[in-house]
């Protein structure tokens, strides 16, 4: 983050005396602003957990079979779209554009139970 604020700053034309130092600007972000960054936890979606009730309630070897093989071809169309949104990604970097994404996780900013489904998360009444 300190690189980017550097770059920036320099863009901007702004002057030498007048950037953060390093420690300075890890200080505020940590300290006054409280912002630390991790990777997002895994969610899983509606039809997945589905899925899996209903691989688990399965009574017969037949039922199973079919269930799996709906569940695999969910997955693949799933690995599709997280390809895709890959390669989304790594299109500006081939490119040379600027192109900025911001992604912030603010579950435990709200006072809510801990839920991995995302569709029982987003429709909480708060």
């Amino acid at each position: 983050m300190y690189r980017l604020y550097k770059i920036e700053c320099e863009e901007n034309n702004v002057a030498e005396t007048h950037i953060a130092k390093e420690l300075l600007y890890a200080d505020i972000f940590n300290k006054e602003f409280n912002l630390s960054f991790k990777v997002p936890d895994n969610d899983t979606c509606d039809a997945c957990d589905n899925f899996l009730i209903k691989l688990r309630e399965a009574h017969n070897t037949l039922e199973k079979e079919v269930l799996q093989h709906e569940y695999d071809d969910h997955l693949q169309e799933a690995s599709r779209r997280y390809n895709l949104k890959k390669e989304d990604k790594q299109k500006p970097i081939e490119e040379k554009r600027k192109k900025i994404v911001v992604c912030i996780d603010l579950q435990k900013c709200l006072p809510t139970p801990v839920l991995t489904n995302s569709q029982s998360f987003y429709t909480l009444k708060l």
